[in-house]
């Protein structure tokens, strides 16, 4: 074989990834500046979008963090889906799904982990402007003092001296660069692909190298207490549905913890609240994140759908236990929350990925 057709695999792969990083760019500034939102919107106007959120902070709050959203920014998003869309309760939705006669845009509001700032910023917007949500717990974390592995190592890593970090890098084999802002994603995707009993012996040996978080840094991570969510209940507009009991990645679990962790939450939300939702959000929940095991026991747990954070919008055809979600960060301008809700964002990787 000439040594030019052996090359063209690769070449390939180059030019796409190429045309990807120049095409998407330009395609969403023409985009935002020529209002496509409004199109995309008619176009996705059957199929369901599920936003998803995490925390919040004050304007002026010093915390900064992608999880963390500005409230005025909240407040804004939450304008939009309320002039744009039919915002409806997540059961309710997945319920019509199927439904041929829907003929506007529709919209589910979601919180994953249950932040306290769920209740003291969320709740006002929310009830001001008369929308539901539904906020998906960690319930073996819910009540406690304690902070998720992630946003520890994550606040560790942000404090953390290039000595620190080369340790970390050395224990986990990587070669990517200290002082990239990516470096502390590649060390959490690293952790969350392991079992957790591996990760916390490797979460174990980080501490002889991170800083300790004090308890102001980890003030915005705090979890709502089981009073919080009777509270928060009783608005008739929030619902909570399971995340599992310690917020564990359910591919990484054997069958045994896999089914403990599901249905402990699950029975642990059936006793706690008044009425709790029959849809379970994965942690993490990217593609590689769940499997049909977890899909077999949320079925017989009488769970009716689960959401992932795979991105796009939902249709009839979407499967019920791998629903999908837009993701909202804190570094999102506005112009571009527009175009992600709309579906345009995923329609415009669908291209690329069958071009």
């Amino acid at each position: 074989m000439p040594k030019s057709a052996e090359m063209l695999p690769g070449l390939m792969v180059k030019l796409a990834e190429m045309r990807k990083l120049r095409v998407i760019p330009v395609l969403k500034s023409i985009a935002r500046r020529a209002h496509l939102d409004s199109a995309a919107r008619f176009a996705n106007r059957k199929r369901l979008l599920i936003v998803t959120y995490h925390g919040l902070r004050e304007d002026a709050s010093p915390h900064r963090h992608w999880l963390l959203l500005p409230l005025s920014e909240f407040a804004r998003q939450m304008q939009h889906l309320r002039s744009h869309y039919n915002v409806v309760r997540l059961d309710d939705a997945i319920r019509e799904l199927d439904t041929e006669s829907v003929s506007e845009p529709r919209a589910c509001i979601t919180f994953d982990d249950g932040y306290r700032s769920n209740l003291d910023l969320a709740l006002p917007v929310l009830r001001e402007l008369g929308l539901p949500a539904t906020i998906f717990l960690p319930t073996g974390l819910i009540g406690t003092t304690k902070l998720l592995w992630t946003t520890l190592l994550d606040l560790g890593l942000q404090k953390a001296d290039a000595a620190a970090r080369q340790q970390i890098a050395n224990c986990l084999g990587l070669t990517a660069r200290l002082n990239s802002p990516h470096f502390a994603f590649l060390v959490s995707d690293t952790l969350k692909t392991m079992r957790p009993d591996r990760r916390d012996e490797m979460l174990d040996r980080f501490d002889a190298f991170l800083p300790p978080v004090s308890e102001l840094e980890s003030k915005p991570f705090e979890f709502l207490t089981w009073s919080d969510v009777g509270a928060m209940e009783a608005t008739n507009l929030i619902s909570f549905g399971a995340h599992t009991v310690n917020h564990e990645i359910v591919r990484n679990l054997d069958d045994q913890a896999l089914r403990e962790e599901i249905r402990g939450s699950l029975d642990a939300l059936a006793q706690r609240c008044q009425r709790s939702s029959r849809v379970f959000a994965y942690p993490n929940g990217r593609e590689v994140d769940f499997d049909d095991r977890a899909a077999r026991i949320l079925e017989q747990s009488g769970c009716a759908a689960a959401v992932s954070t795979i991105e796009g919008l939902n249709r009839a055809g979407t499967p019920r236990y791998a629903l999908r979600r837009i993701s909202i960060g804190a570094e999102l301008e506005f112009s571009e929350f527009r175009l992600k809700v709309s579906g345009f964002d995923a329609h415009v990787r669908r291209l690329i990925r069958r071009a």
